[in-house]
């Protein structure tokens, strides 16, 4: 269902939820490294698949990001209408700031950072210990979004480096 929803009408030939991945895909995984930098056995964590489990590459993850944010300003209906993107980012539950050291809210499916109606980002992370991490963020009212992602155990800390330094740099807002 997914693959006629979303990966074919946006092109996104290398998302897949089914690991093991399939032959044309097996040479595209980018392997885990430990601590010591040493690359480990590829492996989708049972909490990964908890959580749906997507494979996917930065380009195609940044490639659904904007169509995300293209609905939410009715200026593509390829996945969602306009009315379900803004369902999807309305806030729906308050986090309390202790859990992620800042106040966050619980979209449908994603985090919601706000500092006012103009200024808000939402992002969702993903991980897959040990070594894989990845960071979705977009800026609707800005059409801006990054996407990160690392494949070694110390690659946790980098993508926060590499936020700040972009939010600064484009002038959005720094969920840090």
């Amino acid at each position: 269902m997914v693959k006629k929803m979303i990966f074919n009408p946006l092109k996104m030939k290398a998302s897949t939820l089914v690991y093991p991945l399939e032959d044309n895909l097996w040479d595209m995984e980018a392997m885990p490294h430990d601590n010591d930098g040493i690359v480990q056995e590829s492996a989708l964590h049972p909490t990964a698949v908890a959580q749906g489990g997507l494979m996917t590459t930065p380009e195609e993850l940044a490639m659904l990001t904007r169509e995300l944010m293209l609905a939410y300003h009715g200026r593509s209906e390829i996945i969602i209408t306009q009315e379900m993107a803004r369902q999807m980012f309305k806030p729906e539950l308050d986090l309390d700031p202790r859990i992620f050291g800042t106040p966050l809210s619980q979209g449908l499916g994603v985090f919601l950072f706000r500092q006012g109606e103009e200024d808000w980002v939402f992002g969702y992370p993903g991980n897959n210990y040990p070594g894989s991490t990845c960071w979705l963020l977009g800026w609707p009212e800005k059409g801006v979004g990054l996407v990160i992602m690392t494949n070694g155990n110390r690659g946790e800390i980098l993508p926060f480096e590499i936020m700040s330094t972009l939010t600064r740099e484009y002038g959005v807002t720094d969920i840090n």
